[in-house]
């Protein structure tokens, strides 16, 4: 999975020196095989806004931090690979962690120092909580959804008896408020991918109606738990379900913002998750919407300043024109090329990585398409990963064997061509004539059946 940091030089990490005040963590690793370790907080519990750093350990496997944290008290959890671990932090105490492996070679924490027991808690819920628990980027390691829902009832009910060791104590009721949060968006996300698996819309399920419908906007503390995203996300589908229109949803959603929302912290979030999601797939009147959006994020010009050249790239069109910029490409033995050269019959290409659960979830879909077209020498299929993890991707092509040719692309290509094509998510689909002219920016997934009417009717 890709680890993306954010703000890695906002706090340092020392190796044991010599401290006139308590040190915030102390932690140990005694477990070989981690490659990639950080620690991250959110400040205000915004997720668009996380707080990461790397972790740098000793020859001993001990490490330190003693940066800056946002207020006296503060949870940040601790990533391991792929392994998440929670402590809690205070100001002039020190917490300690030791991550090790246990006899099933699994990472297991152990935590003392002050606060253990907000820590140990803290820990409880941001394991049982974890995503990665209730999803796998790769389809054939997925569990059913129904699976998924049990094991989450199986943490939830553990992360609540462990609650009650807290009960009594300060944080108890935050806590409690915090992991009920994190239930419900945790029910929410697997009804998400549940609609997504069976082609219906979320608001369709009556679960996920009662799961959303009394959120409180303006709660802090639906920032932490997703909450609030899952909010905004709902009051987007009820307008489109009663427009039917783009363009009249999202001016309704950002009057929904502006009118509704009076929590500074919430506010902000929501400016910025709302043009956030947008620009991954502008839709319906892009200048108009745009235009009010810029007067909602008036407050915020870093917001403004952030989304508008992904707006202009969208407002450009690339129909009948060449990529606009032209990467290099490389093959799984080594040998590299620029997309151009494979131009000369019509091209279906597949933008992916291997971290990317919606990409992975295509590959099925785009190994029966490419099935279908078999022997045709009019298309050509084409598979382009922009991992950064190249012996990740080159470990996914050997467990999948695809039929079709598969590249991967540098990393400063795949931002160039990203940047310059306004894609600001994948998986992304491109279809391209035999010159390498753009015939669909944005072209249908494999899983959508429209998809082969639009190869049938640009096969020349």
């Amino acid at each position: 999975m890709n680890k993306i940091k954010l703000a890695a030089v906002i706090f340092g990490l020392f190796s044991y020196s010599v401290s006139m005040q308590a040190q915030l963590l102390k932690g140990t690793v005694k477990a070989d095989s981690i490659s990639d370790m950080m620690i991250t907080y959110y400040p205000d519990g915004n997720i668009l806004e996380a707080v990461s750093t790397d972790i740098e350990r000793d020859a001993k496997g001990n490490f330190i931090y003693d940066g800056p944290i946002p207020s006296k008290e503060q949870d940040i959890t601790i990533q391991a690979d792929n392994d998440i671990f929670g402590v809690h932090l205070e100001k002039g105490k020190t917490a300690q962690i030791t991550i090790f492996r246990n006899k099933e070679g699994k990472l297991e924490a152990k935590i003392s120092g002050d606060n253990a027991d907000l820590s140990r808690f803290y820990n409880t819920y941001t394991q049982g909580y974890d995503m990665m628990k209730y999803w796998s980027p790769d389809p054939e390691d997925a569990k059913p959804n129904a699976e998924y829902r049990k094991i989450l009832e199986e943490e939830n009910a553990h992360v609540m008896k462990e609650l009650q060791k807290l009960k009594g104590k300060p944080y108890f009721n935050y806590y409690k408020r915090l992991s009920e949060g994190m239930y419900t968006w945790s029910k929410i996300r697997l009804i998400m991918d549940l609609s997504y698996d069976e082609k219906k819309h979320t608001i369709d399920y009556p679960e996920y109606i009662n799961a959303v419908k009394d959120i409180d906007p303006n709660d802090s503390i639906n920032l932490a738990t997703n909450l609030s995203s899952a909010w905004l996300d709902y009051q987007w589908n009820l307008l489109y379900k009663e427009t039917n229109d783009s363009t009249k949803s999202y001016l309704a959603n950002i009057q929904n913002i502006e009118g509704k929302i009076t929590n500074p912290k919430v506010k902000k979030f929501l400016v910025n998750m709302f043009m956030y999601g947008y620009s991954m797939a502008p839709a319906g009147d892009i200048k108009t919407i745009w235009k009010v959006y810029e007067n909602l994020a008036k407050d915020y010009p870093e917001m403004i300043a952030k989304y508008k050249p992904m707006i202009q790239t969208a407002l450009k069109s690339f129909d009948g024109k060449p990529l606009p910029y032209d990467p290099t490409i490389e093959t799984p033995d080594g040998k590299t090329c620029k997309l151009s050269f494979l131009y000369g019959k019509l091209t279906y290409i597949d933008m992916w990585a291997t971290w990317c659960g919606p990409c992975c979830k295509e590959i099925p879909h785009l190994e029966k398409v490419v099935e279908k077209y078999k022997g045709n020498d009019k298309i050509q299929f084409i598979s382009i990963s922009i991992d950064a993890n190249k012996q990740a991707w080159l470990n996914k092509l050997k467990k999948d064997n695809p039929a079709w040719p598969q590249y991967i692309m540098p990393q400063a290509d795949a931002d160039k061509l990203m940047k310059q094509m306004g894609i600001n998510g994948i998986p992304r689909f491109l279809m391209l004539d035999g010159n390498g002219n753009v015939i669909f920016p944005d072209a249908k997934r494999p899983s959508d059946p429209e998809l082969i009417e639009d190869l049938n009717n640009h096969i020349k």
